[in-house]
């Protein structure tokens, strides 16, 4: 009877044994407060002690869109052993500046429901907490940029709901904004502003409290050196009624240092764009024929100064020929974000399928990874008919040999120069008639 205990035990301990090590180690973190909206958030789920990495869904989390799931693997040593540990990491990105809770939420972790606790998330170093019933500031959406990475700056009132006061703005303050614009530009930036001509309020809660903010001024600053930018302070006037007369109160912005850092060595720095895009293409027809052209549209998309963002020069070559027909760029005042659309025609000479990568590209500074980053076209092209190398007549393309096209000649027209030599002869013979009929009489 104990032997059988006994064995049963030994059979009880080894399933425990085997059930731990399928399962491993499981530990669920989620990355504390982040410093700007550019920065990601992160939920990681580490796994050790197993060869099992088996993850379900990650949370849907208000006020962050879930971007791309990451895993590595790797061996690290405990108590003298070396056992597998996984990571697997959920990306989130922020959409605004604020106060977000995570609310507690379960993951399957290799067949097994794991709970993780609520947390808050602070996004941004900007989140107004000084705000008490009236307050003018200057705000920015980073606190550090790369020289030639956009910062957006914005001047606004804040006035509390719960204020018993009456405010109204001074009859001067479009001349008051101009002379923040004129201050606040540091030297040796681009600048993209936007153009405010109605101010509204805009009903929002701070720290729960609500508030109505008026938006007075906003523009983005592109640095093209690494001086840190310098914010002055500002000083609105605003007009507050006390004891039943409107009197002047004066509010004062802070003043902002924003660090500028210097991009890291390359030999085309001073001419690459800088920030965070992705490219999207159309082609209507993967498969196509020699000698017909096709277009082609790549698109730019993403945050930085678009009119830095530019394709490197298309090449002929002895599969294709290219051309430009337009570049048309979509990027609205004071935005940090936009698109810009290449256009192109394009002729197939020879047969075969061939990926447009090596042919549409675009180098960048990623301002996200840090490091300089190629974006290459993903479409493929599958080429149809007989090679222009081999074929004793070819139909040529409205756009073939448009290059050495001739513009400064003049051309020569025929039928203009018959009408005049028409006319000419006309007028010799009406005076060829008349000067006959003159004889006769």
């Amino acid at each position: 009877m104990f032997k059988k205990i006994s064995f049963l035990l030994i059979l009880l301990l080894s399933a425990s044994i085997l059930a731990f090590s399928q399962n491993g180690q499981v530990k669920i973190t989620i990355s504390d407060d982040l410093k700007s909206i550019d920065d990601d958030l992160e939920i990681v789920v580490q796994i050790q002690n197993t060869d099992k990495y088996d993850v379900g869904e990650f949370p849907v989390i208000n006020g962050f869109k879930k971007t791309t799931r990451q895993i590595k693997h790797s061996k690290i040593r405990v108590d003298g052993k070396r056992i597998p540990q996984h990571q697997i990491t959920q990306l989130y990105k922020p959409e605004k500046n604020g106060v977000f809770t995570i609310y507690a939420f379960e993951i399957l972790v290799n067949q097994k429901e794991l709970k993780v606790e609520q947390k808050k998330i602070k996004v941004g170093n900007d989140i107004i907490k000084e705000v008490e019933k009236a307050e003018f500031l200057l705000e920015t959406n980073k606190q550090e940029v790369y020289v030639g990475e956009g910062i957006k700056v914005s001047l606004g009132f804040y006035l509390s709901k719960n204020t018993t006061a009456d405010w109204q703005f001074s009859e001067d303050l479009g001349n008051q904004v101009e002379e923040f614009a004129k201050k606040i530009k540091p030297k040796d930036c681009l600048e993209s502003r936007l153009q405010i001509s109605n101010i509204l309020g805009k009903e929002l809660s701070i720290n729960g409290s609500p508030y109505t903010y008026y938006k007075l001024f906003e523009t983005v600053f592109y640095p093209l050196n690494n001086t840190d930018l310098k914010l002055p302070e500002l000083k609105l006037v605003m007009k507050k009624l006390k004891n039943g007369e409107w009197e002047a109160e004066q509010l004062t912005s802070r003043s902002k240092t924003i660090k500028v850092k210097e991009l890291p060595p390359h030999p085309l720095k001073e001419k690459l764009p800088v920030g965070v895009f992705r490219i999207e293409e159309k082609l209507k027809n993967q498969d196509q024929y020699t000698g017909n052209s096709f277009e082609y549209n790549i698109r730019v998309i993403g945050e930085g100064n678009f009119s830095t963002v530019n394709l490197g020069e298309v090449s002929n070559t002895n599969q294709f020929d290219f051309f430009l027909n337009n570049i048309k760029a979509n990027q609205n005042k004071g935005a940090v974000s936009g698109v810009k659309d290449f256009n192109y025609k394009i002729v197939p000479k020879d047969t075969g399928s061939f990926s447009l990568g090596p042919y549409f590209s675009l180098i960048y500074f990623n301002t996200t990874k840090k490091n300089y980053d190629t974006l290459f076209a993903k479409k493929q092209v599958k080429v149809l008919g007989e090679s222009l190398k081999t074929q004793n007549k070819v139909v040529n393309d409205i756009y073939y040999n448009i290059e050495n096209l001739k513009t400064d000649k003049k051309t020569v027209n025929l039928k203009k120069i018959s009408k005049n030599l028409g006319n000419i002869l006309v007028v010799v013979l009406f005076v060829l008639f008349l000067y006959i009929l003159k004889k006769r009489n």
